[in-house]
């Protein structure tokens, strides 16, 4: 029901639909998003963190935003017609470093959670093969010589991720910082807008940035060379650099997990030296994240004793392997008798002000590691 309301008037729809079976230029197709239909897209209020839980003391929040930082803006937005936007991406092969790229069109699509089923154009996911693995181009399969794993999956252009990036890009302008190289799908989007001056992106990886770079090469996309790339750890930079950005958005983390958000508040803060006046902070799914402490908070209070109960042994590796979640245990068992607004409130300053230096945001956890709860 939600993709049925959030989808855009028939009429812009169609007229975006007739552009594109039209096969017009990359350049056509951009200048319409931007011009013509962002009317439909600049929208600037703002929603409650979660609607999820029904409590009131818990949903304090700043006072609309402070000077970088909207901590109520989402990115789990729902303008489908983006996806129908051409954006400039690696062809499917077999590249250096054990890199394989492959075009999908799946029948059902996982959006926020829930199954959508549409007919959308062919995306692509970047895999990464494991030693000993390969992939069967005839059969289109991935093969391993052993029963280990054959590959990972390391990125990909899916709706959802389409989805939260133009959310990011319609907000964005001036010059923009962007953490995170991915797929090159986001300065493409942000670069759709006349407001978005330049974008200089921050990777660590020099095999997604030759990979990206090389695809650029081979297809100019409009106002690429408006777009530079550098690399470095975002943390490094944001450290390091003088220079000052209006925007700047952070996508550099490999999943939506609340167990990031001590991390992701390190790096909001880290930013903040590099804004111009007025500029803003923009971190892919933190919103997302929040509501997912949220719910930790939900299942503590369902099962409020078993946690009380927890012995040293269990809050150590809690401790180490979720260390947002400890916080939030180690203040139940100091407030035993809390109220669920209470442990919401606190729950919901830790996710948001907590912040801590994981290193590499990848948690490795491997199987068979020992687990608190």
């Amino acid at each position: 029901p939600g993709v049925a309301i959030c989808l855009d008037t028939e009429v812009k729809r169609a007229e975006l639909q007739n552009v594109m079976d039209k096969q017009e230029p990359p350049a056509v197709v951009h200048a319409m998003i931007s011009e013509r239909l962002s009317s439909l897209w600049e929208r600037e209020e703002t929603i409650a963190v979660t609607d999820t839980i029904t409590s009131t003391s818990w949903k304090v929040r700043l006072e609309s935003r402070d000077s970088a930082f909207d901590q109520t803006w989402r990115d789990d937005g729902f303008d489908w017609l983006v996806i129908a936007s051409r954006v400039v991406l690696p062809e499917e092969g077999k590249y250096p470093s054990d890199i394989v790229v492959l075009g999908v069109n799946p029948e059902a699509h996982e959006v926020y959670g829930e199954t959508v089923r549409a007919n959308m154009p062919e995306l692509r996911v970047l895999y990464k093969l494991l030693p000993g693995g390969s992939f069967n181009w005839k059969q289109r399969q991935f093969q391993s010589g052993d029963d280990k794993d054959s590959h990972i999956i390391w990125m990909g252009d899916s709706i959802q991720e389409r989805l939260m990036m133009w959310e990011a890009a319609k907000r964005s302008r001036g010059r923009v910082l962007c953490g995170g190289l991915g797929m090159g799908i986001f300065p493409q989007f942000a670069m759709s807008f006349p407001r978005v001056d330049s974008i200089h992106v921050v990777e660590m990886d020099p095999d997604i940035i030759s990979l990206i770079e090389s695809t650029w090469a081979k297809s100019p996309w409009p106002r690429r060379s408006e777009c530079s790339i550098s690399r470095s750890p975002i943390e490094k930079f944001l450290q390091e650099t003088e220079e000052k950005f209006d925007t700047v958005y952070i996508d550099t983390w490999d999943a939506l997990t609340f167990d990031y958000l001590p991390h992701v508040n390190y790096l909001k803060e880290l930013a903040r030296k590099t804004l111009n006046p007025g500029g803003e902070i923009l971190l892919w799914g933190y919103d997302l994240m929040v509501r997912l402490a949220l719910g930790q908070a939900k299942h503590i209070l369902s099962r409020r004793e078993y946690f009380l109960a927890a012995d040293d042994s269990q809050l150590k590796v809690l401790e180490r392997e979720q260390p947002l979640f400890h916080k939030m245990i180690s203040w139940l068992l100091c407030h035993r008798a809390c109220s669920a607004d209470e442990l919401y409130t606190e729950t919901y300053r830790l996710a948001t002000s907590w912040k801590k230096d994981l290193g590499r945001l990848s948690l490795d956890r491997l199987e068979g590691d020992p687990k608190p709860f």
